[in-house]
């Protein structure tokens, strides 16, 4: 069943823990003369040039979601599960997991997902789940915690494009979810709409890292609470 909840920066923005870890990477920004932001940036960007596009065999492949355009996929989410097909016809994934909610009533993005996987062509019997119900990237790997435990012990491996895999291992890390990561992409070249993306995931990034960082030092539970 599809769920429709608020788009996730609304409800971020009603959110006061959120603005507190604002705060508290505006202030690492400052502090660090910028030093903190161009680490994070450098990062993401050895993430998104390193990652492989052949992970482990026998795996629990999860693909992650993106924001439709009036229920159809965009290139980067066609590129996700053309590389999900790709990987499934070659024998190595035991079982896929599709993440991704709705966002305006419409179809949600796992499921847009599984009906293009389907006009690919699938093997018969094939396990896919879907989990409809995240909203963002942390949602996204919070349930898939909760239905990784059903399919069985198997490595997991984390799909999705090169300038977003950074932000899933630091989500994944912090939730302590074992991982690989697969990249989307063949080509580890980026033209200037990846670049602008990659900045925008580096930032991203500096504020959750932040975040996680200040929470664990003060022992804020609630805020703790909302990663694990």
């Amino acid at each position: 069943m599809t769920t429709h909840r608020a788009p996730s920066w609304q409800r971020h923005l009603r959110d006061p823990d959120v603005w507190q870890a604002f705060a508290v990477a505006s202030l690492a920004l400052i502090g660090s003369a910028g030093l903190a932001w161009l680490l994070h940036v450098r990062h993401t960007w050895r993430v998104a040039r390193s990652a492989p596009v052949l992970p482990s065999a026998d795996c629990h492949l999860l693909l992650f979601g993106k924001k439709l355009d009036n229920g159809i996929a965009d290139r980067d989410l066609i590129d996700r599960i053309a590389r999900a097909h790709a990987l499934i016809r070659a024998g190595r994934v035991r079982a896929l997991i599709l993440l991704g909610g709705s966002r305006d009533g419409g179809p949600s993005e796992a499921a847009v997902a599984q009906d293009l996987l389907l006009q690919l062509g699938m093997p018969e019997g094939f396990p896919i789940v879907l989990d409809e119900a995240s909203g963002d990237t942390l949602e996204n790997l919070r349930h898939a915690r909760g239905l990784l435990a059903a399919l069985g012990d198997a490595p997991v491996v984390l799909l999705s494009n090169r300038y977003h895999l950074a932000r899933c291992a630091l989500l994944a890390h912090s939730i302590g979810l074992q991982h690989e990561l697969c990249a989307a992409e063949s080509d580890p070249g980026f033209g200037r709409g990846h670049w602008l993306r990659l900045v925008k995931e580096a930032s991203l990034s500096l504020w959750l890292d932040a975040g996680i960082r200040w929470a664990r030092l003060i022992g804020h539970r609630r805020m703790l609470s909302k990663l694990g």
